[in-house]
C-alpha cells in the first residue's frame, strides 16, 4: 500500500477543516516617525507642544530633534523640552512658545535606535520628518463633546486572531462611532473608546501597527463589531450580542485637557439567517435537490471519496 498517498489524502481533509488563520504569522511593518497635528497646522497655545510619534527615538529623544522659530525669511534655532506622553510618543515644546509664533520641527531617527522589536522598520526616506506649525489661541477646555453613532451594518470583517496568527476574517455587523471636538486640534488628540467601562482597542492584524491615540480604523473614530459566524478572533475583541454602553474621550498629549462624551447605549445583534430553498417542486423535480451549503463543507467528503476510490482500485 502506498502510504504517502494516504497521508496526502488525510492532509487534505485536515487542511479543509482548519481555518488558514490558525497558522503562525510572521511579518514586518513600518515603524513610526510622524508629527501629530491637524490639517490646518495650528496648535493651541495651551497645548503641551507638538506631539511626535517615534518607534526608534534615541535614549534621549532630544538628540533626534532640532527646532527653528520662523519669522518671515529668518529661521532661528531655539531651545526646547521633550517629555514622554505615551509609549513611542513624545511632546516637544519650544521655550519661546507663544500665540502666533511659527516653528519648524525636524526629527531624524535611525532604523533601530532604541527599539529591539525586530519586526519594525523605517525606509530611508521616512527617517527624516519636518513640519511647520503656528501656535493658535488657547483651546476652550469647557467645550462639550458629542458622540455620534452610525446604524448597524452587516460587513465582512478582519481582526487579530488568537494563537499567533495574523488575522481572522469573519462575517459580522459593524457600528461606527465618532466624537466632535474643536476642529483646530482634532488631529492632535489621543482618543480612547470605552465599551462597558473597558478600553476597546482591537487590532486588524498582527502586521498592522496602530499609532498612539488612534483606533484600528483611524483617529477620532472607532468601530464596534459583533461576529456572526465562527471565528478565531482574540477573546478581548469579541463583544456579546445585546446592549453595550459606550463613550469616547479625547486627551491633548502633555496636558490635563480631556474631552469626554456622554455615555450611550447601543445594540449589537446579528441579522436573522436567510434560508434559501433551492429544491424544486415535485412537478419540476427531475433529480436530487441542490444543497445550499458552501463549497468548503464538501472538501473533506471529496477528499475521502478520492482516497477510498484509489484504495479500491489498488485492491482490485
Amino acid at each position: 500500500m502506498n502510504f504517502s498517498k494516504i497521508i496526502m489524502g488525510a492532509g487534505l481533509v485536515a487542511a479543509s477543516l482548519v481555518p488558514a488563520s490558525v497558522f503562525a504569522c510572521s511579518c514586518s511593518m513600518p515603524g513610526l516617525n510622524t508629527f501629530q497635528i491637524g490639517l490646518d497646522g495650528l496648535i493651541p497655545e495651551n497645548a503641551g507642544g507638538i506631539t511626535w510619534n517615534a518607534s526608534f527615538a534615541s535614549e534621549d529623544p532630544a538628540d533626534d530633534i532640532w527646532v527653528e522659530q520662523v519669522d518671515g525669511d529668518t529661521r532661528t534655532r531655539v531651545d526646547f523640552t521633550v517629555v514622554s506622553a505615551d509609549e513611542n510618543q513624545y511632546v516637544i515644546r519650544p521655550t519661546s512658545w507663544a500665540v502666533n509664533n511659527i516653528y519648524r520641527f525636524h526629527a531624524e531617527t535611525g532604523e533601530g535606535d532604541g527599539n529591539d522589536s525586530g519586526y519594525l522598520y523605517l525606509e530611508v526616506g521616512e527617517r527624516i520628518q519636518e513640519v511647520e506649525i503656528q501656535v493658535g489661541p488657547a483651546l476652550d477646555a469647557s467645550y462639550v463633546s458629542q458622540l455620534s453613532v452610525s446604524g448597524l451594518a452587516p460587513s465582512a470583517l478582519s481582526l487579530l486572531a488568537k494563537g499567533g496568527s495574523c488575522s481572522d476574517e469573519f462575517q459580522g455587523v459593524a457600528l461606527d462611532l465618532w466624537m466632535n471636538i474643536p476642529r483646530v486640534t482634532s488631529g492632535g488628540f489621543n482618543y480612547t473608546t470605552l465599551v462597558d467601562g473597558e478600553v476597546w482597542a482591537p487590532q486588524t492584524s498582527l502586521c498592522t501597527l496602530v499609532p498612539p491615540g488612534e483606533s484600528w480604523v483611524g483617529r477620532g473614530r472607532d468601530r464596534l463589531v459583533l461576529a456572526c459566524d465562527s471565528t478565531l478572533v482574540e477573546e478581548a475583541y469579541r463583544l456579546e450580542s445585546g446592549s453595550h454602553t459606550v463613550t469616547m474621550e479625547a486627551r491633548l498629549p502633555g496636558t490635563d485637557i480631556v474631552f469626554t462624551t456622554e455615555t450611550q447605549t447601543v445594540e449589537l445583534t446579528c441579522p436573522e439567517p436567510t434560508v434559501v430553498d433551492e429544491c424544486p417542486t415535485v412537478e419540476e423535480a427531475s433529480g436530487g435537490c441542490q444543497s445550499t451549503a458552501g463549497v468548503s463543507t464538501w472538501m473533506p467528503l471529496l477528499a475521502l471519496i478520492g482516497l477510498f476510490g484509489w484504495r479500491r482500485r489498488r485492491i482490485a
